[in-house]
C-alpha cells in the first residue's frame, strides 16, 4: 500500500505518545529523503504488533496483579482465622467454669473444700452428695466436669461408686480425696480408673492445682502416695494379686463387715461374696477374719 503525498495514516488509539512519535518521525524522514515510497501498510502493521505486545503484557500484568491480590487476601483471611480461633479459644478457656461435684459424707468437709476450690473463679461446686449412691443418681440430672470423691462412705463406698460411675459414664473425670495414705488402695483406685489419688493431710490449697492438673489430662498424686507407689511396684505384697473387686471385698471383710452386708452395699449375691472370701483368703494364704484384719493392719490398709 503506497499512500500519496501528505496524507498521513490512521493509526490506532493508544496512550503510548512516544511510540506514535517515533512512527510518524521514521515516515517523514523516509519521505524528506526520497526514499522509496513508503509501505505504510508494513509500518501500521508493526506499529500494530507492537501495540498487540504491550497490550498482552499489559493484561498479563493485570492478571498476575489480580491472582497476586487474591492469594494475598486468602492469606491475610487465613491469619485472621487463625488470630481469630486462637483467641477464642483463650476466651472460652479463661471463661469456661469447671463445674465440680464433692462426694463426702462430712458435710463440714464438704463446705471447708468448696471455699478453697471457688477461691479460684474458674472453678464452681455445682452438686454435693454424702453418699456414694447420692452422686451416682445426681450424675444422671446433674452433669459435672469433675467429681472429688472420698473412698470412706457409709453405703456402697467410695470403690463401687467408682466402679459404677465410670462404667456408666466413661468419659467422667474422677479425683480421689481421702485420708487412706496407702499406696494399694491408691493402686486399686487408679486400676478402677480414677484420675487421681490425694489425701487430705495434704494443704487444702493444693487443690486446686490438681483439679486443673486431672482437666489437663494429667494424674496427680500426692507426694507420699507418688513415693509409696513406687516402693509397692518393687515390693509387691500378696495383697497385690487381689483383683479390684476382690480388694474391695477384702478390705470390707477386715473391717468385719458380714457377707450379708457386703452383698447388699456391693450388688452382689451371697454366693458370689462368699465366692470372693474363699478367693481372697486363698490368694493371701489366710484364714479366719481376725487373720485378714490383722493383715490389712499390718499392711496399714485399715
Amino acid at each position: 500500500m503506497v499512500l500519496p503525498i501528505g496524507e498521513i495514516p490512521k493509526l490506532p488509539p493508544t496512550n503510548r505518545r512516544r511510540e506514535k512519535c517515533f512512527y510518524f518521525y521514521n515516515l517523514l524522514l523516509a519521505g524528506c529523503l526520497g526514499s522509496a515510497p513508503i509501505d505504510a501498510g508494513r509500518g501500521l502493521r508493526q506499529y500494530a504488533d507492537s501495540c498487540d505486545r504491550w497490550a498482552a503484557a499489559r493484561r498479563e500484568a493485570a492478571s498476575l496483579r489480580r491472582v497476586t491480590s487474591v492469594l494475598q487476601a486468602q492469606v491475610l483471611m487465613a491469619i485472621t482465622i487463625v488470630i481469630a480461633f486462637f483467641y477464642s479459644a483463650t476466651a472460652f478457656m479463661s471463661t469456661h467454669e469447671i463445674r465440680v461435684m464433692l462426694v463426702d459424707d462430712h458435710a463440714v468437709v464438704r463446705a471447708g473444700y468448696k471455699r478453697f476450690i471457688e477461691l479460684d473463679p474458674a472453678l464452681r461446686v455445682v452438686a454435693e452428695a454424702s453418699s456414694g449412691e447420692d452422686a451416682y443418681f445426681m450424675l444422671a440430672s446433674h452433669p459435672v466436669d469433675l467429681v472429688i470423691m472420698d473412698l470412706s462412705m457409709p453405703g456402697q463406698g467410695g470403690f463401687e461408686t467408682l466402679r459404677r460411675i465410670v462404667k456408666r459414664f466413661p468419659e467422667q473425670k474422677v479425683l480421689i480425696f481421702t485420708m487412706h495414705e496407702n499406696a494399694s488402695i491408691a493402686r486399686q483406685a487408679l486400676q478402677l480408673g480414677a484420675c487421681g489419688y490425694l489425701t487430705k493431710n495434704m494443704p487444702p490449697d493444693l487443690i486446686v492445682g490438681a483439679i486443673r492438673d486431672v482437666m489437663q489430662g494429667g494424674t496427680p498424686l500426692s507426694d507420699d502416695i507418688a513415693s509409696s507407689l513406687q516402693e509397692l511396684e518393687q515390693q509387691s505384697p500378696p495383697h497385690q494379686s487381689l483383683l479390684p473387686r476382690e480388694f474391695e471385698v477384702f478390705i470390707r471383710l477386715a473391717r468385719g463387715e458380714s457377707i450379708d452386708d457386703i452383698s447388699q452395699d456391693l450388688h452382689l449375691s451371697l454366693k458370689t461374696t462368699a465366692n470372693y472370701q474363699a478367693t481372697i483368703r486363698k490368694k493371701l494364704n489366710l484364714g479366719s477374719g481376725f487373720e485378714l484384719h490383722q493383715y490389712a493392719k499390718d499392711h496399714g490398709l485399715l
